[in-house]
């Protein structure tokens, strides 16, 4: 089973391997088997997702997040990206967590939602 990391412990666990550059500025992650957290993704925009996952797939080849479509990981990311942009619970929404496994209800949600959202975002 995954386990969801806080902001700070995202924070805390970074170390230099756990960081990449997009675009001229650092962004931070921390990954674990079933979990990838990346610290401010909300700066992150929509066209930029794909290089963000390939870099990451490269490096950590094993994380159980890749069993999921690139498409789905895509939605969840824009509907946290749209939650930040319109101030819905920020302290949750400018970082995401991409899991697996998603329970059917959360695939749902974000179907829906983040389809929605990748039309909305930038």
């Amino acid at each position: 089973m995954f386990r969801q990391f806080t902001r700070d412990e995202a924070k805390l666990r970074n170390s230099t391997d756990h960081s990449f550059v997009l675009n001229g500025r650092v962004y931070h992650y921390a990954i674990d088997n079933g979990n990838l957290h990346i610290v401010e993704s909300h700066t992150i925009s929509k066209r930029d997702f794909a290089v963000v996952f390939d870099l990451l797939r490269r490096w950590h080849p094993n994380c159980q997040a890749w069993k999921r479509r690139d498409a789905s990981l895509r939605r969840e990311w824009a509907t946290h990206n749209l939650c930040y942009d319109l101030h819905f619970r920020r302290d949750l929404t400018a970082d995401v967590d991409l899991n697996y496994p998603v329970t059917f209800w959360v695939k749902v949600g974000y179907g829906i939602v983040g389809t929605i959202a990748l039309i909305l975002i930038k």
